[in-house]
């Protein structure tokens, strides 16, 4: 039984990882979107580059214009009271958060 159930829950996870994996692609996206509203040429979620900051690594976003970047968006995980904690704060060409 044991085997049994093994094997459908393997089953099931390979079944379902890519669309798991659309659909947290699909709420980055529309996360980006909200924080930084606006038109760019790039796929921000494909134009990243991850730093090390003082409380472990930083994924930023770029959003580019005519090859340019406009403005970026940055990601931060911090430890809350019953787990990690993401937040994202963009700033424009300018140094305005947005």
């Amino acid at each position: 039984m044991a085997l049994i159930t093994t094997a459908a829950l393997a089953l099931a996870d390979r079944a379902t990882s890519v669309d798991i994996a659309a659909a947290q692609a699909r709420d980055m996206q529309q996360s980006l979107t909200q924080v930084l509203p606006g038109e760019f040429d790039n796929d921000m979620l494909k134009d990243t580059l991850v730093l090390n900051g003082p409380n472990g690594e930083v994924t930023v976003y770029r959003a580019r214009r005519a090859g340019q970047v406009e403005a970026v968006v940055f990601k931060v995980t911090g430890n809350g009271y019953a787990g990690p904690i993401d937040c994202m704060m963009g700033i424009d060409r300018t140094g305005h958060i947005r």
